[in-house]
Order: structure tokens, then sequence, then C-alpha cells
């Protein structure tokens, strides 16, 4: 027992010792902390002594702090998708981000702001004792002219603060703008409106400084962003027409101007096409300029008068990528993305991310799933919102469920005016939509109706969102859009590729890339085709249907690639 008590003695006294020769250690290194807190509070008085700059400068081309163009390329990726040059093929659809391809030039550069010379030579900054060898060295620098896309000058720790820039009475306004302006470089998916507004300006104000004449912009187009917030900015002259883009009158192309009915016909004819049972046809040619970043003509070809119709022939799935496009519009209003998780409280509760939900009505055709789209959508914003004169589509309506006896087994009602509550979830933000129930006006009362001219104008706005003026884009986020696009060229797809086989089988090159929805139901086959080519400056959206059965469009689609593939629309005047 004596034993053991000493033993618990002689490990008490050790720790004690080891607890006695810590203190001091903790002890010093506190202090060295406080030693440390004030030398850095001396060393920031120092630095709010140094000598202010001096009261001119030198007025040089641009004074922006950010690096120049030739010092730094733009760091937002290009969509992989977007019809531009691309030879790989593209990954399984998903919502990951896509990796950058080559980029495009910009149509064309703007011209610089004419480059004024100095008004008045800097004053020397004043001489600094001996002793303060460090602020004489940073006052120095102060005096510089601030050269073109200079970041602000420094000296060890020392980053000067410019001072207000004066200007002598003759400086250009051109002169004024550059030394006060900063560059942004568009990228995909921007529009002017909203770079206007991240940095505090109107649109019709970056259209001035820029001198634009409208609110078109183009992927790696330069744009002088100025301070909007003093409402000083100068007036400059109106733009000349050779820094403004030739831009096409875009728009309803064929609804303003009568179809060529006649020589679709005529060409399919020589290539001794014989058409199935009501068979229709469409095709939209879009010329690009050499960098395939503005549309220079459109024109619209159709078999003998039929693309404006939408009654008579089921469109079948084909109408599904409108309901995916409403479904993304409106769940970007409400602040989400296609990542977002979707619970529909219906008498069977549902849930899935939106990307899922889409992919599976765009890829597999899946009927339940483009049913869910539709009440995602909401039946009043997308009849009164997407599919209205505004997006070009008026002939289109998407009234009841596909595979009815399913749908009814889960509890759900026939008519998609009827939806359920829905939560919307992504990372800490919530959002529950109330269950709704429409009377909205439709164009048809059929399941679904459509025209191939709506079905092409969906196509159109879809692919060339990057190109297209504001008014006339969908306006999706960029991951959204990446998502949507390869879900019309996904290589999941199991059947509907009929038409797309048949092209791939005359173009016979992997750099032609096709998207697609097609639909089948009651033997009529209907397919929407975005072909794009890196070899051409063009780009045609072909939309077909026959009857009956999946190979009704086998000889159709043959025929018009060829046409396409030989030139032979381009020779129409």
């Amino acid at each position: 027992m004596l034993e053991r008590r000493e033993s618990q003695h002689l490990v008490f006294q050790k720790r004690r010792r080891k607890a006695d020769w810590a203190r001091p250690v903790i002890f010093g290194l506190f202090l060295t902390g406080i030693a440390l807190v004030i030398v850095s509070f001396a060393l920031r008085e120092d630095e709010s002594e140094m000598p202010a700059p001096p009261e001119r400068r030198a007025i040089t081309a641009h004074a922006s702090s950010r690096p120049s163009p030739q010092s730094a390329e733009p760091t937002a990726q290009t969509d992989p998708e977007a019809p531009a040059d691309e030879s790989k093929p593209a990954p399984k659809a998903a919502v990951a981000e896509s990796k950058p391809v080559a980029e495009s030039k910009p149509v064309a550069e703007s011209k610089p702001v004419a480059e004024s010379k100095p008004v008045a030579e800097s004053k020397s900054a004043p001489k600094a004792s001996s002793d303060c060898s460090t602020r004489a060295a940073a006052a120095s620098l102060a005096a510089l002219p601030i050269a073109h896309g200079a970041t602000a000058p420094q000296l060890g720790r020392f980053r000067l603060q410019q001072g207000p820039v004066l200007y002598d009475k003759n400086t250009s306004p051109e002169a004024i703008l550059a030394a006060q302006a900063t560059t942004y470089i568009v990228v995909a998916g921007d529009i002017l409106g909203r770079i206007a507004q991240k940095h505090g300006c109107t649109t019709a104000q970056l259209q001035r400084v820029n001198r634009l004449r409208d609110d078109q912009i183009k992927i790696g187009q330069k744009l002088l962003i100025p301070n909007c917030k003093d409402g000083t900015l100068p007036d400059l002259p109106p733009p000349d027409d050779a820094q403004t883009p030739p831009v096409a009158q875009r728009g309803r192309w064929w609804k303003r101007s009568p179809v060529n009915t006649t020589a679709l016909p005529k060409l399919m004819a020589e290539e001794n096409f014989k058409p199935p049972q009501k068979f229709m046809a469409f095709i939209l040619e879009l010329t690009f300029d050499s960098t395939r970043q503005v549309v220079t003509r459109e024109r619209a070809f159709d078999y003998r008068g039929t693309s404006s119709s939408n009654s008579g022939w089921n469109p079948a799935s084909a109408v599904k990528i409108f309901a995916a496009i409403g479904a993304l519009h409106r769940i970007d209003e409400l602040g989400f993305t296609s990542r977002a998780k979707v619970t529909f409280h219906g008498k069977k509760t549902y849930s899935t991310t939106v990307s899922a939900l889409i992919e599976a009505a765009i890829i597999q055709s899946d009927n339940i799933a483009y049913n869910r789209v539709v009440q995602l959508a909401s039946f009043d914003k997308l009849h009164q919102e997407i599919l209205t004169s505004k997006f070009g589509i008026t002939q289109t309506a998407l009234n009841r469920a596909y595979q009815i006896s399913t749908w009814e087994s889960l509890g759900e009602n026939p008519s998609l005016r009827i939806a359920p509550a829905i939560t919307l979830q992504e990372g800490k933000k919530t959002h529950k939509i109330p269950a709704s129930r429409s009377k909205a006006h439709a164009v048809c009362s059929s399941s679904a109706c459509t025209s191939l001219q709506d079905l092409a104008e969906s196509s159109r706005r879809l692919m060339l969102q990057e190109q297209l003026p504001a008014s006339e884009s969908f306006d999706l986020k960029p991951n959204d859009l990446i998502m949507l696009r390869r879900a019309m060229r996904s290589p999941d797809r199991t059947r509907g590729t009929e038409i797309v086989d048949r092209f791939a089988a005359v173009f016979k090159d992997s750099r032609v890339k096709f998207y697609s929805k097609p639909g089948f139901s009651e033997d009529w086959f209907t397919d929407n085709v975005y072909i794009f080519d890196p070899r051409y400056n063009q780009a045609w959206i072909v939309v077909m249907t026959g009857y009956p059965g999946r190979s009704s469009l086998n000889s159709a689609a043959t025929a018009i690639a060829k046409i396409i593939s030989a030139g032979k629309l381009r020779k129409i005047p």
C-alpha cells in the first residue's frame, strides 16, 4: 500500500514539473503576440503618412483597374453545345460543368476610343527625406502616368490610392470616358440589360457609351463600363456604320414574308423522292457571318404549304421541348436552377431533380415525366408567356396528359390545367408553389397541337440563344441551356433516331452534329432536327412529319440531307 502511494506521488510530481515548464513558454508567446500587434499598428500609421498623389495626371487611352485583354482572357467557359466549331462528340447528358472549347473570334471589334495626347505633364512628387526612402519611392510611383490597362502600382506593402483625376478643358469626351471606364468582355449567355444592371447602369447608357445602335452584343465583344452612379457621362457622337456589325432583320421571317413552297418539292423530286401519306416538311436555313456569331440571313422552305397547320396530324412527343423550355423559364424566375430538387404533392408525393425530370421527358421520352414538367411550367405561364407571339409560337397548346391510364392510377387529373402543390429546394432556399387550376385560353382542344413552324421556332431560339437579341431569346441560364441541348443529342436515346441516322449517313462527317426531339404516336412520326456543320457558315432546322410508321420519313430524310449537303438550297435566289 505504501509503495502504491509513493508511486502515485512520484507521478504527481512529474506532472507538476511539466506544467511548471509549460507556463513560461505560453506566457512568452502571449507577450510576443502583443508585440507583433503593436508593430503592425505602427506600420499602418507609417503608411497613412504617405505623401498625397500629384494634382494632375497625364490622360492615357485607358485607366482601368482591370488587366488588359492581352494579359487576361475571360474566365467564363464557353458553351460546348452552342453552334460553334466542335470536333469531339459531346458527353452524356448531365448538368455538370462543361469543358471549354476554342473560342470564336468576335464578329467586329469595336474601335478603340481615340487616344488623346497628354494635356499637361504630371508634376513631380515632393522629395522625401533620406530616412524615408520607402515613402519617397512610393511617391515617385504615384507621379508616373497610368499605363494602358495597368493595375494600381504597388511597392512592398504599400498600395497607392488614386486621387481624383483633373482634365484639361480641351480633353475629348472619348479620352475622358476611356480614362474613367472599365472593360467587360461578353461571355456566352450575356445580354446587355443584365450587364447594365450588374454595374448600376441602364441599357441606354451602355448603348450610348459603347456607341451601339441596339442591344445586340456578341461573345468576345469588349464593352466600356462607365461609372453610371455619378450621372456625369460624357456626350459622345452617334455610332458609325463601320462600328456596328451587320445584323439581319431577325425574327419570325417566314411569318412576315411568303414561305418558298415550290423549291423544296422540286428539289426532292430530283432526288426521286415519293412522299408518304400526309407528308409535311419545313426547312429553315440560317446563314452566319464568318465567325458564326451573327445571323446574316434566314430563309424558309416548306413542302407545298404544309408548315403552318396545327390540326389533322399528331406531333406526339415532339411538343415536349416546349414544356421543358417553360419549366426552365419558370424556375429561373423563382431563383432556382435545374439542379433544384422538385417535389409534387399530389395524392402520391413524388420527388426528383428538375434536370432528371426534363432529361427523362426529352431523352427517354417518358410521358409521366412530361406531364410533371408541364405542371412545373404552369399551364397559365406556359400558354400566356412562352407559347405566344412574343416568341413566335402561336399554334401550340399542351392540354391533356399523355399515358392517361397510368397518370390517373397515380391519382392525377388527366387535364394539365390542374396541378398539385409543388416545392422547389436548392441549397438553403425553399419555395412552395400552391396548387392551381387554370382557365387560360388554348388554341386547340386536342391533347396537344402545334405547327412545323412553331417547332422550328423553338429550336431556333433554343440553339441560337447566344446569337439572338435579348428580345427574342428564351434567356435560359447557361447551365440549364447546356443540359437541355445535351438532352437533344444524347447518345442515351434508344429510339426515335431514324431521321438523324439517315442524315448522318449522308453527311459522313463526325463533326456534323444533330440536335433533335422526335415523337411517335398513332402511327404519326415527327422529328425536329437542328443541323450544325462546322464546314459551312450555315445551319439548318428541319421539321418533318409523316404517316404511317416510324419508317415513313426515311426517304424524305435521305433526300433532304442530300439537298443540304450538296448546297442546293444556297443556289436558290
